[in-house]
């Protein structure tokens, strides 16, 4: 959970990755801070990938592990300050994970 802030990506995201979540509903603004951050940008990446490249199966099998995941990030995330970049990166970790694995 450290460095979480934006601007410490070293290598942009793809436009591909950067259309899907516009297509989730992230927002302009929203997918400009998250992605010049190199670990959201890494996960981002890989979740996109994953719908991509595998079977509709796997992703099934795979969503309930993620869909586990989410609950546990954001079971407290009222303990995090509204201006945290922690609680910003679980939030958009959570969109995604909602968004391309159905809701918890």
């Amino acid at each position: 959970m450290n460095d979480l802030k934006g601007g410490t990506a070293q290598r942009a995201v793809s436009y591909d990755v950067a259309q899907a979540l516009s297509k989730i509903g992230i927002g302009d603004e929203v997918r400009k801070t998250k992605l010049s951050n190199e670990r959201l940008g890494q996960i981002a990446t890989t979740l996109n990938l994953h719908q991509l490249i595998c079977s509709s199966g796997v992703i099934s099998h795979r969503a309930e592990g993620l869909r586990f995941l989410e609950g546990r990030m954001l079971k407290h995330i009222d303990f995090y300050d509204n201006d945290c970049p922690a609680k910003s990166a679980l939030l958009f970790i959570g969109a995604m994970l909602r968004s391309w694995y159905g809701a918890t």
